[in-house]
């Protein structure tokens, strides 16, 4: 039920209601979740666990930064040959609903779904034979073109000239972009390598259908995730921890690592032209256009300029002329600090807290845990370069942050301080 929706429904489109944002096949799946658990697996779902408030405080602190948003931006904004429309209250229920639906209700399902070891090695099983089930499709659109969707829906859910790579193609199947494919691959691979690490005999079978099929995508990032990935599975826990906390930290510290000029964009735009030199312009390209919309962003950097394109870069003649790739640079552009580090914060919160307990886990549980605490670094890094696509990352977030309570034993006892020997009664008592 969660990885149907993704894997075959039609993409890039859906229903816009008045005062709600648009209800696309991931939103739809998400509700239809939520209220299946609601209806029917009530006295299931997770109450008393510790921090089960935790995204409740997190949206709650977004909702506030909505507001601040709001608030700051209720004056029209001019630019060239055109009046941007000032937020009003109406925003505050429109932005609030999004929240709901794509940051909220995507961990709280993760979060009291996958409550134990079976539940957890049951997600990782489903997305290996996910795997394997999209493989002849992949490969199918590699050779003949993206032309599925197309067959079945009617239409191109995006440029088609974006499936153009290397000479060939990148296959799209339902999703909304080659590259989408190309990171659930990457998931699936993690999945699989956590299984083959666990002995389980067909996670090696997945594990090399899948990284064949992942290679033929030719996507770079997912592809590089997907290696260290591989390579970190079959090390100790203790290095995927320290893994794990270095991506985590480092993607919390990189907008203000961008701003204050300490990320070193022109070395690795020089290491990469070795390598690809149209990746390279690609890369170049991006970072410039980041740093134009970081300087729009740090004009309201508390709570960011709002919709509307009110974050975006206009040209003299009017037209828009930045591009939002990334999904750290649309949260700070939109809800500027507060958007950004509520929305990151469900993603390595859940990495920071398996980095505090995987000491008292058992070995088979830690292998599986380790593995899904990958996925979510690898998923919370990759919105430093690309935007999110689907609510899965947060649902494997919402799982990893519940498992890492569940399945780590009691904290040791803290040792008390032996008393001291008790003072001699003086020779004159």
């Amino acid at each position: 039920m969660l990885l149907i929706p993704t894997m075959f429904l039609p993409a890039n489109i859906g229903y816009d209601p008045p005062l709600v944002p648009e209800l696309n096949k991931h939103r739809i799946a998400v509700l239809a979740v939520a209220l299946g658990l609601q209806l029917f697996h009530r006295r299931q779902l997770l109450k008393k666990a510790a921090w089960h408030r935790f995204p409740l405080a997190v949206c709650a602190v977004l909702l506030a930064g909505v507001v601040g948003t709001v608030l700051t931006n209720r004056q029209p904004l001019v630019v060239p040959h055109a009046v941007l429309p000032g937020l009003t209250s109406y925003d505050v229920l429109s932005l609030g609903i999004g929240l709901f639906l794509d940051a909220y209700l995507p961990f709280w399902i993760g979060q009291r779904v996958f409550q134990t070891e079976r539940d957890l090695r049951d997600l990782l099983e489903v997305l290996a034979i996910c795997g394997l089930i999209y493989a002849p499709l992949v490969l199918l659109e590699i050779r003949i073109s993206p032309q599925l969707h197309r067959w079945v829906y009617g239409y191109h859910p995006s440029m088609f000239l974006q499936a153009m790579r290397s000479g060939g193609f990148r296959a799209i199947v339902f999703m909304n972009h080659g590259l989408a494919v190309a990171t659930f691959l990457f998931s699936c691979i993690v999945a699989s390598a956590g299984l083959s690490r666990a002995r389980v005999f067909w996670g090696r079978v997945s594990l090399a259908v899948q990284w064949l099929v992942l290679l033929l995508s030719k996507s770079m990032a997912p592809t590089i995730y997907a290696a260290v990935s591989t390579i970190l599975s079959w090390l100790s826990t203790r290095v995927i921890a320290r893994v794990v906390l270095a991506l985590s930290i480092f993607v919390i510290a990189y907008p203000i690592a961008r701003s204050r000029q300490w990320f070193p964009t022109k070395a690795l735009v020089a290491a990469v032209a070795k390598v690809a030199p149209e990746r390279a312009q690609s890369l170049d390209f991006r970072f410039q256009n980041e740093d134009a919309l970081l300087a729009r962003a740090e004009e309201r950097a508390t709570f960011g300029c709002g919709g509307f394109t009110r974050n975006l870069i206009y040209a003299d003649w009017g037209q828009i002329v930045s591009v939002t790739d990334s999904q750290w640079i649309i949260a700070l552009g939109l809800g500027g600090y507060v958007g950004f580090l509520g929305l990151f914060v469900l993603f390595v919160g859940p990495c920071f807290r398996f980095v505090r307990t995987w000491r008292r886990m058992e070995a088979r549980p830690r292998i599986l845990v380790a593995s899904l605490a990958m996925m979510v670094a690898f998923f919370s890094l990759d919105l430093l370069v690309n935007s999110r696509s689907d609510f899965l990352p947060l649902i494997y977030a919402g799982a990893l942050f519940t498992l890492c309570d569940r399945l780590a034993g009691p904290p040791p006892a803290r040792r008390m301080p032996s008393p001291g020997p008790s003072p001699s009664p003086s020779p004159g008592r």
